[in-house]
Parts: C-alpha cells; sequence; structure tokens
C-alpha cells in the first residue's frame, strides 16, 4: 500500500480483515493512515463521513500525538438495519477472472442476505470475527434482499452468507420471489449438506447453479473432532438426494489434521469423487502446516492429492 502517494489533506481510512488483525503493523509501514475500522464497518464508516469525533466512534483505531488509540468495539448491529451499497457509485464493472483472465464475459457481483451461523464447527472463523466477538445468526427479510438483486447489473451473483439455507423457509421465500418476478440470473451460494428436496427444486428453478459445501473429511474421527454434525455416511448419503439436481458443487475438505496419516490425507480425492463433486477447494490443517503441505483448489478429474514442499 502506498498511503504516502496520497496528498495529505486526504483522510485515509482503510478497513477489513488484514486491517483489523494487523492494525500496528499498518500504521507504521503506512503513516498515512488515519483511521482503521475494526470489524464490521457499515454504521461505523458513516459516522466517519458525517464528522463525528474519533474520540466518540466505536470500532476504530486511530494516531494521537504519536500514540495509537484503540477505541472500543463496537457491537454487532443485527443485518436488518444496514443498508446495501448503492452500486452505481461504483467506477468500474466486476467480472470473474483466474490468474488476471477473464474467464466470462457475464458482470459479477455478490449479495449479503444473512451474517453468522449457528453451527459449532471448531476450526470457523465466521462465527467468531478478528475481535473475538461472536457473530449470531442474524437475516434481512427476503423482500428487501429480492429487491436488491434487481436492482444489479450483474448476471452472476454469489450470496457471501456463510450459509444460505440456514432457515428453510426463508430461503424458499427467496427464491419463490425471484421465480415470481421473472428475475433471470445465475447465483452461487456457501450450503451444508442438510438440503431437502422442495428447497432444492426451487433453487434450481430460481438460477441456483453453484453450492459450495463444506464436508472438511471423509473420516468419522476428524468429523468428531471438528464438531461437523455428521459422519461420511451422511455425506454419502446427502449427495445421493443432491446428485439429482443440477448444481455443480465445490467442496471444501481440511487435509492434514491431528492425528491423520498419509493415506487418510491421500483419500480425500477419491472420496470427492465417489460422492459426485466437481472441485474441491483444500486448506491445510494444523499437522500438515508443520510438516510442509500446501494445497489450494483441485479439479476432483485430477488423480491424487500430491505433497508438494
Amino acid at each position: 500500500m502506498q498511503s504516502d502517494k496520497l496528498p495529505d489533506n486526504i483522510k485515509l481510512v482503510v478497513g477489513g480483515q488484514y486491517a483489523t488483525d494487523h492494525i500496528e503493523s499498518l500504521f507504521q509501514k503506512c503513516p498515512n493512515i488515519n483511521i482503521i475500522v475494526r470489524g464490521e464497518g457499515e454504521e461505523t464508516i458513516q459516522e466517519i463521513a458525517q464528522g463525528v469525533d474519533v474520540q466518540n466512534i466505536l470500532g476504530i483505531s486511530y494516531k494521537y500525538d504519536g500514540n495509537i488509540i484503540h477505541n472500543p468495539n463496537r457491537p454487532l448491529s443485527p443485518v436488518s438495519k444496514l443498508r446495501y451499497p448503492n452500486r452505481k457509485l461504483r467506477r468500474n464493472k466486476y467480472y470473474i477472472k483466474a490468474h488476471g483472465v477473464k474467464i466470462t464475459n457475464s458482470m459479477f457481483d455478490t449479495v449479503l442476505s444473512a451474517r453468522g451461523c449457528p453451527y459449532n464447527c471448531k476450526f470457523c472463523t465466521f462465527s467468531i470475527n478478528p475481535l473475538g466477538q461472536k457473530r449470531n445468526y442474524s437475516t434481512r427479510s427476503p423482500e428487501s434482499v429480492v429487491e436488491e438483486i434487481k436492482s444489479l447489473d450483474a448476471e452472476i451473483i454469489f450470496f457471501s452468507d456463510d450459509n444460505f439455507f440456514v432457515d428453510p423457509e426463508r430461503s424458499e421465500r427467496i427464491c419463490d420471489l425471484i421465480i415470481e418476478q421473472g428475475i433471470k440470473k445465475r447465483f452461487a451460494v456457501q450450503a451444508r449438506l442438510d438440503m431437502y428436496p422442495t428447497m432444492l427444486r426451487k433453487a434450481e428453478k430460481a438460477g441456483f447453479k453453484v453450492m459450495l459445501v463444506g464436508i472438511e473429511s471423509p473420516h468419522d474421527r476428524t468429523l468428531e473432532q471438528l464438531n461437523k454434525g455428521f459422519t461420511s455416511e451422511d455425506v454419502r448419503n446427502a449427495f445421493k438426494v443432491l446428485r439429482n439436481y443440477d448444481f455443480y458443487y465445490h467442496c471444501y475438505f481440511i487435509y492434514g489434521n491431528i492425528g491423520e496419516n498419509e493415506e487418510e490425507m491421500l483419500y480425500i480425492p477419491t472420496f470427492a469423487k465417489e460422492i459426485g463433486a466437481g472441485f474441491m477447494g483444500i486448506q491445510i490443517g494444523l499437522q500438515c502446516a508443520i510438516h510442509g503441505y500446501n494445497v489450494n483448489v483441485y479439479d476432483v478429474s485430477s488423480e491424487s492429492l500430491e505433497k508438494s514442499a
């Protein structure tokens, strides 16, 4: 970040997870930064823009007289209170790219319909933010979500909810409204296994195309260790149902969990093929981090998961 290139009369405010996690180092590396917004920043940035005295703004860190001042954390507001962004103010259009190459001419955007997750998987960072605040499951109304979708020029929309199908009645209502209002877009969502046929039929008809499903492991011992709440047999049974619908399944796995051997790790792509996954998104567990394994995303059509230094 080259904050020193900005004119001194422009106030520089930064935020996001990296900024929240690296406050002191950012102030040191970028001396022109005035304020760092910690955690969720929608209400905070409004107060900054309105000119509220920095001493009275919750959830920020700033420099004063050579010292870094950390104001108290801002309580997490219900998502229903937050306004969705006005995309008309953007300077750029957004597309899906891979390694800098645009892979589709369809415009891309994201929609936040809910925050938080009622489950308690041990590895998850979604339910606890970097400030240690528990984000309880909080939603917007289906009507407001669909109004936002209608306002978008993008043809491809990713729901940034941690789990879109937590509340089946609400999820179905969003699908119903998309269908009733004739909205022709393609959607991708994050989900768990517990999706039933009525919900899946409506999602399919509404234009949902990609399901990003957190499985994490094919081994019952590891699933119990991670507090996933299901077994490998549950995964197999769920995919017997899921494969009946026209969705592309991107499945997340963690390899190198404590106690796993190499044979168990290398079984992951075989398991993914067996259940009918399209792609695997793979993250390293603690054991692999120590021993030097590294991997991110694999096409399930590849034959194996290899060790790399």
